[in-house]
Order: C-alpha cells, then structure tokens, then sequence
C-alpha cells in the first residue's frame, strides 16, 4: 500500500491561489531592454510551476494565460495559432497588455472570449479601423487602460482618429467598472473631449485615474459628472507634491475634490485658520506679560570660574 504525499493531502482551492501568485504575469507593460544591454538568466521563470509535476501543470495553465503580453506582431500571430488549436484555453485569457497593434491582434483578440480587461498603448502606425471595430465586440470589458509613449503627440491625426474610435466604444461597453488614461488631459474640443463625455455617461464607472495635468483644465472635471463614480486617481510628480495649480482650482468644485479626496490619499483639502478677534488678541497679550519669567536651571558642569561658558 502506498503512502499518500504530502501534496496530495494538501487542499487543491489553497495550492491553485498559490499558483496563481507564481505564474501570473504583471498588469503593467513591460519595460523595454536596450539591445546593448545583456539579459540575466535566471533561475526560474513563471513557466518553472508548470514544469514541476502533471497536478501543478493542470492546476497552473489556466492562470499562466490569464495575462498576455501583445508586444511584437510573432507573440500576436502565436496567441492567435495557439488559441485556435487549444479552444478550451480561450476562457482563461482574462487580460490582455498590447503595446504594439498587428494584423493578428484582432483575430486573436476575438478569440479571447473571456476577456474582461485590456491595457493599450497608442500605435499611430496601426490599423485602429479593424481593432477598434473588435473592440466594439467586448461587451464584458470591465477595465480599461489607455497609454501613449514620450514621443507620441495626441495632435497626430492617426492618434486622433484612434482616440475618437474609443469614445465611440466606451459607450458599447455598460460593465465598463474603471478606467485609466495613463497621461496628462488636455482641454481641447477633439477626441479627449469625446472621451472624457462617454465616460461621464458609463452606467457602470466607479473609478477613473489618469496624471494630474499642470494647469486647470475641466476633461476630468467633465468626467466627475458622473453619478455612479466613487473615486478619481491622480498621478504624477504634482500630485505627490499636493496637487500645484489645478488642485487650487479643483477645490472649488465640491464633487470633484471629493472624488479626488476618495481616490489619492495624499492630497488633502488645505487647513482652514481661525480668524481671532482683536478683543482676544489684546487679551492674550496681557496674560503673557502677566506671566512668570521662567528660571535658567544652573548646574554645576556649566560652571567655569564663577562664570557660565
């Protein structure tokens, strides 16, 4: 008779949860490595848990594909083919992270059919047409993120045109739960307008961040008109010192400034001072004057001489 291991008593919901920590790729685009600069190896990867035994590989592979990385036009056409051929994995594929749009970004975007969040860095050479008209097709969407490089300008006109196509499916998307413009808003009447106006009327947006902009400008203004928002999230170098300019002018919105209160804990409404009347003023004076002067304590080790050092 065999004796059982230790993995097999071991509860099958808590090792998954564990699993989960291990091969669960980050949320967050991936930095980008200069080609000069040489890759470490190392010792394990997110791939290792599914190596380890039969249990771990079928406990772990929904959730190894529960994050995907879009980064070249190979890792589309890849998702693509795999998905194809492994349909029962599609369900899995709960996030996708594209950074560079491609043919087969589309094909193998329709294929996730439990997609639910997408993070989407602007490509000004894609084809926006085709994937935005796949966009469309994600009713589930729940969370999505909207990010630009430093050398991309939203007065491009394939930026703009890409922008107002998402103003257009944000309003096709009723579970849209939070939304993120990862830079700053500018107040114009093209696509940021259009967008910040579908998400003023998203049945369903309890959370909006995005960077805190230099100066005031009403796009996130426009955004707190919503009802069902419960907090705003502002980043960036300002907001860590206090806000700057547009938080003097954020506060003379009440709504706004709750928002923002609720969603970045490091700005706070300024302190308010108590104006003391003149009365009290002459009042408080004499009590100090009326005061004992306090006495200098001597001791002996500051003495030299007869005198103080």
């Amino acid at each position: 008779m065999s004796v059982p291991s230790l993995l097999d008593t071991f509860p099958e919901e808590l090792l998954e949860r564990i699993l989960y920590f291990c091969v669960v790729a980050a949320p967050d685009p991936q930095a980008s490595r200069p080609s000069w600069q040489p890759q470490r190896r190392r010792a394990y990867t997110r791939l290792t848990p599914l190596l380890v035994c039969k249990s771990f590989y079928r406990i772990a592979l929904p959730h190894y594909y529960h994050t995907v990385h879009l980064t070249t036009p190979e890792q589309s056409s890849c998702l693509r083919t795999l998905l194809r051929r492994r349909t029962y994995l599609a369900r899995s594929v709960r996030r996708l992270v594209v950074t560079c749009v491609a043919s087969d970004t589309s094909p193998a975007m329709r294929l996730c059919t439990g997609l639910t969040a997408l993070d989407v860095t602007l490509d000004p050479y894609a084809d926006s047409e085709s994937f935005c008209d796949t966009l469309e097709t994600l009713e589930n969407m729940t969370c999505f993120t909207l990010r630009k490089q430093h050398n991309i300008y939203l007065t491009m006109p394939s930026v703009r045109r890409f922008m107002t196509r998402i103003a257009a499916t944000i309003a096709a998307w009723p579970r849209l739960e939070s939304a993120n413009l990862a830079f700053r808003l500018s107040d114009d009447d093209g696509p940021v307008s259009g967008i910040a106006q579908a998400l003023s009327f998203a049945p369903s947006l309890r959370s909006f961040s995005t960077e805190i902009p230099s100066l005031w400008n009403e796009a996130i203004l426009r955004i707190s008109h919503n009802p069902k928002l419960e907090k705003i999230v502002l980043g960036g170098e300002d907001a860590a010192r206090g806000g700057g300019l547009y938080m003097v002018q954020a506060r003379k919105h009440p709504r706004l400034a709750e928002l923002i209160k609720n969603g970045t804990p490091m700005i706070r409404t300024r302190a308010h001072t108590m104006i003391v009347p003149p009365k009290m003023v002459s009042s408080l004076s004499e009590v100090v004057k009326g005061a004992p002067t306090p006495q200098v304590a001597r001791h002996r080790s500051l003495k030299k001489g007869g005198r103080f050092c």
